[in-house]
């Protein structure tokens, strides 16, 4: 039981020292999706403690048939810094939504395979769709209003209406004079008066 303890405390050592040993940069990238193009983009995988390093590289997601490398086995040399790795995406006429691809670089820990110790370091791949426009709608042309000619209006003026004698007292506050009489006692005077000339004529002549 101790002996396995102190096994596994070693390579549980080994591995932190291998991770900080290896590293990668950038550790993901970001691409604008264009249909029917392709692309290219590289990432740099660092041998921090100059090391000998054999590296295998695999891509895992929705993209991984449309990604390719030249280089899926690496060997770092002690003396290399780093290697960069380069990929080139093809993209389809279509992607419906956004996707995220990983990049897997795995190394084997030297000397202890028979452990079965592996080193995984992912490099995202970051796959956005922009968003389609919005269709311009164009606003409908305003119709002109036809404008009708201008006609005169004729303002009637009310016609008067004869008051009756009842209207005319309201209006006045008299008594209407009453012109028919007058005119009767008019012509009953001028006969009267026409008598009484021919009465005195006739009794000048007898005499």
């Amino acid at each position: 039981m101790k002996k396995q303890t102190i096994i596994w405390t070693i390579v549980f050592l080994i591995i932190i020292t291998q991770v900080l040993a290896l590293g990668i940069r950038p550790a993901k990238t970001t691409l604008e999706f264009e249909p029917n193009t392709a692309k290219q983009f590289s990432f740099k995988i660092v041998n921090n403690d100059n090391q000998d390093l054999d590296i295998s590289i695999s891509i895992q997601g929705s993209l991984e048939g449309i990604i390719e490398t030249s280089k899926t086995q690496i060997h770092l040399n002690p003396d290399q810094e780093f290697i960069e790795i380069p990929f080139t995406i093809y993209f389809p006429d279509t992607l419906t939504s956004d996707s995220e691809t990983k990049i897997n670089i795995q190394q084997a820990i030297s000397g202890y395979e028979q452990i079965g110790a592996k080193i995984n370091l992912v490099h995202r791949l970051i796959i956005k769709v922009p968003s389609p426009a919005a269709p311009i709608l164009e606003e409908p042309a305003l119709e002109q209003p036809i404008s009708e000619p201008e006609t005169e209006e004729i303002t009637k003026e009310p016609i008067a209406k004869p008051l009756n004698m009842s209207e005319q007292t309201s209006l006045t506050g008299q008594q209407p004079i009453n012109i028919i009489p007058i005119q009767i006692t008019i012509i009953i005077a001028a006969i009267i008066t026409i008598f009484i000339t021919l009465f005195i004529i006739f009794k000048k002549r007898k005499k």
